[in-house]
């Protein structure tokens, strides 16, 4: 809303807190739980539960723990379904809400299978469990459910009042998520939403997003607002096995990491502000992916067919999340490659054959499965934009602007963890740990890549320094993980030192939930405030279908392309109008239906930038357009402060325009037509 002054509405917000009778206050905790609970459910069945089915039928491992098999089951989860959306579409079969249920019946099916089969041994099962929780284990398994509940409480806590997700990001994520919801899969044509016909972008977020609300009825902007924050507690989860083995098999180091990473560290929490849903699924699946490929190093002879195809798999829907994530997993393969090359390997060349016959088969299954895409994205906006990084060269003044980023890194990450980070990092290369180095060498490799743009090093164009400055939560808390278990093997007592975790892990908890539960800043994010969502009732109703609305917005990248800057940029979405702003990964990488099209958008918003909406050549400008109104969102186009404002709302003031609506700092107005065909 918006605060008022002497009856007009004001860019401010008024203050105030809210008392509660206890027992109205009890009924909406639990009512708000019900609902998490419920997500939470329909997470584990879509988001786990195949995956389960997979690893047990393809790692073929029964000794794995129970927290690490479902950590490992959540990554292979997440990447099947984008695989599953791209090979119907392959074949012309869109299975709509088919693509939700299938993988979540099989897992179910398979479920019952394994209980009536080995319904007999439930009891030893559950003696087993009982046994395993007492003494000094007990310590950490009580940890893990505070730790884990207090991850799932703050990130469903931080958006329980939110309606749309936010930032810019969101507003592609939610169009493309809605898009295959109306198509039943996979698509070409962006319209009615936007005039596009091509898809080369990453879609694994929106696929994800789209099989939540198969399962739940909401739209495909409010599932892609739940999905990223069931995302954002699967990338904590799915760091848990990666933490351990990093640590030697030290079960409180992934709970450590777990801890570092979920409620101390603002990142990835933080991503819910920008909508960087694409990146957190990549990093979902990341560490899985680098678990099974550093088992599958570590025990090369006894890497079967099975395992591989299943590295090929994950890495392949690793890949349609998030196009970075190639060169993230690329890096560490190599800083793995690089280490064992000189700690263990060295010149064993049977050892070195093995590797060859393992992992050449993972590359090509995983290109095998990428095939369809990759024919796709050929000759695409996105494979010349690739291309250009190939052919012609960077100036120094971008490379170097871009690794000015790093002067901002306590924005990103407080100083205490960085520092802590890096002694962790530190003393364990003192003490040998390669796998430590590992996590090192692969930071180092991410932040230096970018530099290898100058000489026009394939895919160097790709990398930004703040898409790895951001990611820094993975070897911090890695590291942090492993550096915890050092200190704690100091003490010669096995119970004094699972309670000293125990307490320490409880200290940290209670502030770090705190701060994470509110890590939300929805009056500086949100590109569309609830005044907008109200306004897009009367536009749906109020307004012909072939409506044509001005929105504002800003040129970026030097003028190449525009984003919005208000919730106007939501008006195609939430009501079926068309505006003149299409969501950013169209405007960027996509074939528009007209010729020219992307270009005239820009052309547009940088004519704007320049001459007042009331001036000749602007007229002229819309009329050309052939626009039918213009939209003035809740934020007047200065979300997050961005102090470039397109149009003033005095320019909207005279006989150009007339005024439709105006409630709370929304305005709408109607752009008089009949100058056009006056002049």
């Amino acid at each position: 809303g918006a605060m008022y002054s002497d009856g007009e509405p004001v860019q401010n917000q008024l203050d105030f807190s809210l008392l509660y009778q206890p027992m109205f206050l009890i009924r909406g905790l639990f009512s708000e739980i019900t609902i998490w609970m419920g997500w939470l459910l329909l997470a584990i069945l879509a988001f786990i539960l195949p995956g389960w089915v997979i690893l047990n039928q393809l790692w073929g491992k029964n000794t794995l723990g129970v927290f690490v098999k479902t950590a490992l089951s959540a990554g292979i989860s997440l990447a099947i379904y984008p695989l599953l959306l791209l090979w119907t579409d392959l074949v012309g079969v869109h299975l709509g809400v088919w693509n939700a249920v299938f993988p979540l019946l099989v897992g179910v099916f398979y479920l019952f299978y394994r209980v009536l089969r080995y319904r007999r041994e439930l009891p030893a099962w559950v003696n087993r469990l009982r046994n395993s929780i007492r003494g000094d284990r007990f310590w950490f398994y009580a940890a893990f459910v505070l730790v884990l509940g207090g991850i799932i409480f703050s990130r469903f806590w931080a958006i329980r009042a939110i309606e749309l997700p936010l930032w810019g990001d969101s507003v592609q994520h939610a169009t493309i998520t809605q898009l295959i919801l109306d198509q039943g899969g996979l698509f070409t044509s962006w319209e009615p939403y936007a005039p596009y016909q091509t898809l080369t972008v990453q879609y694994g977020f929106a696929a994800l997003s789209a099989v939540f609300a198969w399962l739940t009825g909401y739209s495909g902007a409010y599932a892609a607002l739940v999905t990223g924050q069931i995302l954002n507690i699967l990338a904590i989860v799915c760091l848990y096995p990666l933490s351990v083995k990093v640590a030697g098999g030290k079960p409180w180091a992934g709970l450590v990491a777990m801890l570092v990473a979920g409620v101390l560290s603002p990142m990835p929490a933080f991503y819910v502000n920008w909508g960087r849903y694409a990146q957190l699924a990549g990093q979902a699946v990341l560490p899985v992916a680098v678990w099974l490929i550093w088992e599958s190093l570590d025990g090369l002879k006894n890497t079967g067919w099975k395992q591989v195809l299943l590295i090929g798999t994950v890495l392949a829907g690793m890949a349609l999340s998030y196009y970075r994530m190639v060169l993230y997993f690329g890096f560490f393969a190599l800083a793995i490659l690089l280490v064992y090359a000189i700690s263990k390997w060295r010149l064993h060349l049977d050892t070195w054959k093995q590797f060859v016959l393992k992992m050449t088969p993972v590359i090509l299954i995983a290109f095998v499965w990428l095939l369809p895409w990759v024919l796709r994205v050929s000759g695409s906006i996105l494979a010349q934009s690739l291309e250009t990084g190939l052919t012609r060269a960077t100036p120094v003044e971008i490379i170097r602007d871009d690794y000015r980023g790093w002067l901002r890194i306590g924005e990103s990450m407080p100083t205490y963890l960085l520092l802590l980070g890096g002694l962790s990092l530190l003393v364990g290369l003192i003490k040998r740990n390669w796998a430590l180095g590992i996590v090192a060498l692969w930071a180092v490799f991410l932040a230096g890549f970018k530099a290898l743009q100058l000489v026009n090093f394939p895919a160097a164009n790709m990398m930004q320094s703040f898409a790895v400055i951001i990611a820094l939560y993975i070897p911090i808390s890695l590291g942090l993980g492993w550096f915890s278990v050092y200190l704690a093997d100091l003490i010669p007592s096995t119970s004094k030192k699972s309670l000293l975790l125990f307490l320490v892990t409880l200290l940290a908890l209670a502030p770090g939930v705190n701060q994470a539960r509110k890590i939300v800043s929805e009056p500086a994010f949100a590109m569309a405030k609830h005044p907008d969502i109200v306004a897009m009732q009367w536009i749906r109703q109020n307004t012909p279908p072939d409506a044509l609305f001005l929105v504002e917005g800003f040129t970026i990248y030097w003028g190449t392309a525009a984003v919005g800057a208000d919730g106007g940029w939501y008006i195609p979405l939430l009501t079926g109008r068309a505006n003149t702003m299409p969501p950013q990964y169209a405007l960027w990488a996509e074939a528009p239906r007209t010729p020219g099209y992307s270009a005239e958008v820009v052309a547009l918003v940088t004519l704007l930038e320049q001459a007042p909406l009331d001036s000749p050549e602007a007229l002229a400008a819309l009329c050309d357009w052939q626009i039918t109104h213009v939209y003035v969102g809740q934020d007047h186009g200065m979300v997050h402060d961005l102090g470039r404002q397109l149009y003033a709302l005095d320019e909207l003031q005279n006989e150009y325009f007339t005024r439709l609506y105006a409630r709370d700092r929304v305005r709408i107005f109607a752009f008089n037509r009949e100058w056009c065909q006056a002049e």
